[in-house]
């Protein structure tokens, strides 16, 4: 439904530099993003970058009921190893 459209990638990262509250609060933005976009008119194509195995966010994402059934991408490369860099649009989290 949305492999046409606009891409919005969204960097995991920084999970070394949250504390355990950021994290769990970022896990549940994640999955506030992922049901957003599910009921949109228009849903993105939603990516998920440096998701690596045995990280939290990935931990915390697996505990949510159907994640592994979820309609995204989850990857462990970094956004800039997985897009072009100028089909990339930053924008940091004070944006």
């Amino acid at each position: 439904r949305c492999a046409a459209g606009t891409t919005v990638v969204i960097d995991c990262e920084w999970e070394d530099f949250m504390t355990a509250k950021e994290q769990k609060s970022f896990a549940q933005q994640l999955m506030y993003c992922y049901s957003t976009n599910r009921s949109a008119p228009k849903p993105v194509r939603l990516v998920y970058t440096g998701v690596t195995e045995g990280s939290l966010t990935r931990e915390r994402l697996r505990k949510m009921s159907g994640f592994d059934t979820w309609p995204l991408e989850v990857m462990p490369a970094t956004y800039i190893e997985a897009f072009p860099k100028e089909r990339l649009l930053y924008l940091p989290p004070d944006a």
